[in-house]
């Protein structure tokens, strides 16, 4: 049954982000051109943003309280970053729709291929792209269903918050601090916030999910990229001379195309990072102080290292894979050394030596213009957040 589900899920028109693409459809990121979805899908992000805003709001009333406090934070700024990165997909769609296209065609070109090393090669990168995805999305949406029914499960298990609840010593505990033009901490009011909070939980959970598995599985490409093209330029001379000319262009070629398009995916991405590096610190910081001075419940403090633990995941899995396209990129080079270049006359020596300069350009993404995104740079933020944790 899984296994037809997922079937579903792919394209043969995009072997590599079919599913990515069909998740951007279902949430409404990936705009259709049809009136009625387009309109539909408009209307969810309003509601999801006006939603946020009702987050930002409920800082003033629960300000007094620093429990409260620090979990309206900590969702609150989560939710503007999700809020800037699908409205800056929106903003950005043609970017990412000519990205997304140059994916397509280069994964397409690889897969006809007649190397059974470029092919092993895709093959490999699309199996290891569909895992992070999968269980990304699972991940992700498990969060979100911890953080929905947390109220419930907070009443089914602590019998000491039933008591003070039915006494009135204390209050609801509500799905998410949102503000609501009612009374919620009292019934009816209580369940329609919950039913409002929970929907905008799950579509938060959706528009995480949506953008981040597809600027994952674009770095995971230009990784396949890099490899497939110094599987090229190592077999460059294993040719006609003829022969060998073409495919020194087509690497020279190829190379350009994927540092305009790779520069290209930064742009849209950058900004969106180098907040999220910012916020991210915030995150952790008051998450992991929550847990050791805030939080009584064994349970309660669960749920929160979950919510700590999908924090730290996001951020490792842009520097992960950016730091892994950096190294490839650098390594690309190599390429040409191990051709059998030194078999070939001076003037094929000397086209090669201009494609290595080509290909000694590396690509790097980067958290705006200030640092890059790396595994040392994640390593700087848990610093960064633990320093705050320790100041708090």
């Amino acid at each position: 049954m899984l296994d037809r589900f997922l079937a579903r899920l792919e394209d043969p028109e995009r072997p590599f982000l079919g599913p990515v693409i069909k998740f951007l459809t279902i949430w409404g990121v990936w705009l259709s051109n049809n009136p009625k979805m387009l309109m539909m899908s408009i209307l969810l992000q309003l509601f999801e943003t006006v939603f946020i805003v009702t987050e930002f709001i409920d800082l003033f009333y629960v300000k007094a309280s620093l429990d409260l406090l620090l979990t309206n934070l900590k969702f609150s700024m989560q939710g503007a970053i999700n809020m800037c990165k699908v409205w800056s997909f929106i903003a950005w769609q043609k970017d990412w729709r000519a990205v997304c296209d140059y994916v397509t065609r280069a994964d397409i070109a690889n897969r006809s291929s007649l190397d059974p090393k470029k092919k092993k090669n895709i093959e490999g990168f699309t199996k290891y792209c569909r895992i992070v995805i999968y269980t990304y999305g699972t991940f992700t949406f498990a969060t979100g269903f911890v953080v929905i029914f947390q109220p419930g499960f907070k009443y089914l298990l602590s019998s000491t918050y039933r008591e003070n609840v039915k006494a009135g010593r204390e209050d609801y505990m509500q799905v998410i601090s949102s503000w609501v033009p009612f009374n919620k901490h009292e019934m009816p009011g209580y369940f329609f916030a919950c039913v409002i909070q929970g929907l905008g939980t799950f579509v938060a959970a959706g528009w995480i999910t949506s953008y981040d598995v597809i600027a994952l599985s674009i770095m995971i490409f230009i990784r396949a990229e890099l490899e497939a093209l110094k599987i090229d330029t190592v077999a460059i001379f294993d040719a006609s001379e003829s022969d060998a000319i073409d495919r020194i262009r087509d690497c020279h070629k190829r190379h350009i195309e994927l540092i305009h398009y790779s520069e290209l995916y930064n742009s849209c991405t950058s900004p969106i990072l180098l907040l999220y590096t910012f916020i991210c610190t915030v995150i952790l910081c008051s998450t992991a102080y929550q847990i050791t001075n805030l939080e009584t419940s064994t349970m309660q403090q669960l749920m929160t290292v979950v919510y700590l633990m999908f924090g730290v995941a996001q951020l490792f899995l842009y520097s992960w894979h950016s730091n892994d396209v950096l190294y490839a990129s650098m390594d690309l080079i190599r390429g040409p050394y191990e051709s059998k270049w030194w078999t070939q006359s001076p003037s094929h020596q000397r086209n090669l030596f201009i494609l290595v300069v080509q290909l000694s350009k590396t690509i790097i993404f980067t958290a705006g213009p200030f640092t890059n995104l790396t595994v040392a740079t994640f390593i700087n933020i848990l610093k960064g957040a633990y320093s705050y944790y320790t100041l708090l």
